[in-house]
């Protein structure tokens, strides 16, 4: 919370402002930075919209990143390369290069009709001489 009373106080913007724009009561936002244990996750969110911030560029400022993705978000961007365009979730944001390409989907395309045909024959690979 003292991130969030640090970028009010950086914007010359008063508690009073922050409960206004975040459309809290004051009362609210007071016993927030009053509090000694967590704030709930809610009311974090409002505040930091409160500030004109969205999450995202509060944790960017408070926490930068390296600049490399992660093993688990590299994993992530696979996976998402791999999933067809259809079965992606509705607004999901995705980095550039992340979505298939036609040849990506033709590939997959490819590999799902031979799967198919391989569970009709119901023999595992090394019968269909495959390796």
């Amino acid at each position: 919370m003292e991130w969030v009373l640090f970028f009010a106080h950086l914007q010359g913007i008063t508690l009073a402002e922050l409960a206004q724009n975040a459309d809290l009561p004051l009362a609210t936002v007071e016993r927030c930075f009053k509090a000694e244990g967590d704030v709930e996750l809610d009311l974090l969110i409002l505040l930091v919209r409160g500030l004109g911030l969205e999450v995202r560029e509060l944790f960017e400022l408070v926490y930068p990143g390296p600049s490399y993705p992660s093993a688990a978000l590299a994993k992530v961007h696979q996976i998402l390369k791999q999933t067809p365009p259809d079965r992606l979730p509705e607004g999901i944001n995705l980095p550039e290069g992340v979505l298939p390409t036609r040849e990506d989907v033709e590939k997959m395309l490819d590999q799902f009709q031979k799967d198919i045909l391989k569970s009709r024959e119901g023999r595992p690979d090394e019968e269909n001489g495959e390796a």
